[in-house]
């Protein structure tokens, strides 16, 4: 549509559109720009929205590899596998790749996709008159979308979206403490947790929604008090 105000969008019956789990920005936040990355996504998702963030990685862990022919057709999935066969990174990795895993249907930007496209390994190899067939260009990569989230099993962007809908409690005490953070300059902690639950617990009222809550952060103590 033209014009350059801001307005609302409907969104078509079946599209996997919708949501931040799918916003370009989110996305291309959490990968590489060009490829997506599982573990920088399950980390968002447990960090900002399940307030569940994983530890501090150890020192001196290795990359994933990035290039190569091995690295070039094997599944995002096969990829984080090699990081927790190692056990210094493994107890992370155990919860942060599953989630990562279930939003592999969607691609460095957030466009919905169905397999995995890659440069061509071989490229090199190519010659000129191969180049010229874009299809030469890259290659297919099966997707494995199966992950899991708090212990349910989510395959796809979709099964991530109602999962995360069942952590309502978490999702609030997630939002709440960022709306704290940002408002006080300085990270929530235990003496905050009182005022936390009294904001849950009087939003739930009204099944948790997101203006209520920043009405209720904006009139806390916490806030009032900084």
């Amino acid at each position: 549509m033209p014009g350059d105000d801001f307005r609302v969008m409907p969104v078509p019956d079946g599209s996997n559109r919708g949501g931040i789990l799918s916003h370009a920005g989110i996305m291309m936040q959490t990968g590489t720009g060009d490829r997506t990355s599982i573990v920088e996504r399950g980390a968002f998702v447990a960090r900002k929205l399940l307030n569940d963030p994983p530890g501090t990685p150890p020192p001196l862990v290795g990359e994933l590899p990035s290039t190569g022919k091995a690295a070039a057709t094997m599944t995002g999935a096969q990829l984080v596998a090699l990081h927790r066969k190692a056990p210094q990174c493994a107890s992370c990795h155990n919860k942060i790749d599953p989630i990562g895993i279930g939003l592999e249907d969607l691609d460095a930007v957030g466009r919905f996709r169905t397999v995995d496209k890659r440069i061509n390994p071989n490229i090199d190899k190519l010659t000129r008159r191969q180049r010229r067939n874009v299809n030469n260009l890259t290659i297919e990569v099966p997707l494995e979308t199966k992950g899991r989230i708090q212990g349910r099993r989510v395959s796809g962007v979709a099964e991530v979206k109602r999962a995360l809908l069942s952590q309502d409690q978490k999702l609030a005490e997630a939002y709440i403490e960022a709306l704290l953070t940002m408002a006080n300059g300085r990270k929530t902690g235990v003496a905050d947790k009182a005022i936390v639950d009294g904001i849950i617990e009087n939003a739930r009222k009204s099944d948790l929604p997101a203006l209520s809550i920043l009405v209720a952060v904006l009139n806390s103590d916490a806030f009032k008090t900084h």
